[in-house]
């Protein structure tokens, strides 16, 4: 994950930010805002210019407990909320039941709570979701 800092105005000579993370054992942020996780919990993420002026980022880590592959470039993840989430570009897989799609092993559809499709995919397959009705709250797409 990248986070972003823009100083204003635009003619302004010292453009130099400092990142810093305020948990460094949760997240970590080089100087370019690029954030590299390291443990569930919570971190703030902090912009800081020359002149004293800062802009904060609240971030939060979860766990991931299992993940895969669901089209040629699709993966997926489940996390300790629960909130599976389809990221990449392209095509899911059409499966041909329920039975082969891969969140379904462990009965893990039975504890999806919520899904979270990232842009870049562009279909969902058949059967993806069957029978994961039964709890999910909420489902995001882009």
């Amino acid at each position: 994950m990248n986070v972003v800092a823009e100083i204003k105005p635009d003619d302004t000579t010292d453009k130099t930010i400092t990142w810093s993370s305020s948990d460094s054992s949760i997240a970590e942020v080089d100087d370019t805002g690029k954030i590299t996780a390291a443990a569930a919990g919570n971190v703030t993420i902090t912009a800081a210019t020359s002149n004293g002026k800062n802009a904060e980022c609240a971030v939060t880590v979860t766990q991931i407990l299992y993940s895969g592959k669901c089209g040629d470039n699709v993966y997926w993840t489940l996390d300790e909320a629960y909130t599976l989430r389809i990221s990449g570009s392209g095509t899911m897989y059409d499966w041909e039941s329920e039975d082969e799609v891969p969140w379904f092993e462990k009965d893990l559809n039975e504890k999806i709570l919520s899904i979270i499709i990232e842009d870049g995919v562009t279909s969902i397959g058949s059967y993806a979701f069957y029978a994961c009705n039964r709890f999910v709250t909420s489902i995001t797409l882009p």
